[in-house]
């Protein structure tokens, strides 16, 4: 038996995973539920943990992998209220998803035949370290997408530079280290890339709090943060300079 204390709340956590993939295999490990995937265009990856100990029933005595279309999952959750429990039963063919509320409902859907290959995480060393609020974050990326469909970060170690441009203006958005957005400030040395907005927006849209991001020049930015009771860690690599 496989059970969590909030669907609603669970179906937040898929949704960070689907603004990135459509489908995919979820590991049912010994010490949590586990997905990690790239994008189709290979342009970002994502890498989710949800421990043991956030379910209110863990029962897996051997690791279970199932293929899942996300967009159809994440519409089954979304039939969810918000006091639902959430109950899983996985079969060799389907997995059955269960709402015990005022009423109890099930969804069964099909299991997707899906290769598997375990992704590595890659080896980067990066130039510095934030931890920003994450609602500023969201406002600098409304703010540099009015101009351009990317947005260049400059890190120094003593300020935050971010800009766009193109052949409607120029944006420039300077956050001094001393900021009260920033809440962590380690900075080896002068860092810049490149990276496309939209990406940004999707991978920032169900952050809250303070959210960590590793940044380097012409490397992918990793950004970390919580969804609920899951750490979730994304990449996105950065735009060639012409």
């Amino acid at each position: 038996m496989i059970s969590y204390k909030s669907a609603f709340s669970f179906k937040r956590m898929i949704d960070a995973i689907n603004v990135l993939v459509s489908e995919g295999t979820f590991i049912f490990s010994r010490d949590g539920l586990r997905f990690r995937s790239t994008d189709p265009s290979v342009i970002s990856m994502v890498d989710f943990f949800l421990p043991k100990e956030k379910f209110e029933s863990y029962k897996v005595d051997n690791e279970m992998k199932i293929g899942l279309d996300l967009d159809y999952f994440s519409k089954i959750l979304s039939r969810a209220r918000k006091e639902d429990k959430l109950e899983f039963e996985i079969s060799d063919a389907t997995l059955k998803t269960v709402f015990k509320g005022k009423t109890k409902r099930s969804f069964s859907i099909p299991l997707l035949d899906l290769e598997y290959k375990e992704l590595p995480i890659p080896k980067i060393e990066y130039n510095a370290e934030l931890v920003l609020a994450s609602k500023e974050i969201n406002e600098f990326l409304k703010d540099a997408e009015i101009i351009s469909t990317f947005i260049v970060f400059n890190v120094s170690p003593s300020k935050i530079f971010l800009s766009s441009s193109s052949s409607r203006g120029d944006f420039n958005h300077e956050i001094p280290k001393d900021s009260e957005i920033i809440k962590e400030f380690k900075v080896e040395k002068p860092t810049k890339s490149i990276f496309s907005i939209v990406y940004l927006k999707d991978i920032f849209k169900f952050a809250m709090g303070g959210v960590k991001l590793f940044v380097g020049t012409d490397v992918p930015i990793k950004v970390s943060y919580k969804v609920e009771d899951a750490d979730l860690t994304y990449l996105v690599s950065p735009r060639a300079e012409e």
